[in-house]
């Protein structure tokens, strides 16, 4: 018997490179927690600001993305708003 297709694959990007782009996303997401006295934000929505910029230097943002998907599975962060 054949499996099905996944009806929405997502691309899939190396386990170490989503280890590395989570670290990442967790320190960007301290930092601007610790700036403004909030909870963290959702990772992915520091991409194009300066604090962004300086953490995902060298992450493209589907890595980014999944990283944060990533450790809202791991109940680190609340899902996006």
């Amino acid at each position: 018997m054949a499996s099905k297709p996944n009806p929405s694959p997502r691309p899939s990007i190396n386990p170490d490179r989503l280890c590395d782009a989570s670290v990442v996303c967790l320190k960007a997401a301290a930092e601007a927690s610790e700036l403004t006295g909030d909870t963290f934000p959702f990772p992915l929505d520091l991409w194009d600001t300066d604090l962004g910029e300086r953490h995902y230097r060298g992450f493209l943002k589907i890595e980014i993305a999944e990283a944060s998907r990533f450790l809202v599975r791991l109940g680190y962060i609340a899902k996006a708003a």
